[in-house]
């Protein structure tokens, strides 16, 4: 089943710290897309636990919503459309969870699939 993708409206957001996209292909995740520049994944607590539900918004380097989608009952996402190259950040939402916003490069290559895992302890 795909992510369901559902707009949103611009809700100002306070700034955090971005990090690099961590790849990691040993996960139980999805195929590396046979497209470039089509993002698959997964979202996982501070202890490596699947996340259900959380909400993935996409942004682009000029701070535009471009993509947002859900993560299926395993925890996994995935973008069905490519994006074009740019300099995106991802912000995940879930009650309970705190996660740092994630930095992606995109250049026209395929983009191994990512973990997105949430931090410690922090509101």
């Amino acid at each position: 089943s795909q992510p369901v993708v559902t707009p949103r409206q611009e809700v100002p957001v306070p700034q955090r710290i971005s990090q690099e996209a961590q790849f990691a292909p040993e996960m139980p995740i999805p195929s590396v897309p046979q497209t470039p520049n089509t993002l698959v994944g997964m979202i996982l607590d501070e202890e490596g636990k699947i996340v259900e539900g959380a909400i993935m918004e996409i942004r682009d380097s000029q701070g535009s919503p471009v993509r947002a989608l859900k993560t299926n009952k395993l925890g996994q996402f995935r973008i069905v459309t490519p994006l074009p190259n740019d300099i995106y950040e991802i912000e995940v939402e879930k009650d309970g969870f705190v996660f740092d916003l994630v930095k992606i490069i995109l250049t026209g290559e395929i983009v191994q699939p990512f973990e997105i895992r949430a931090k410690r302890g922090q509101n």
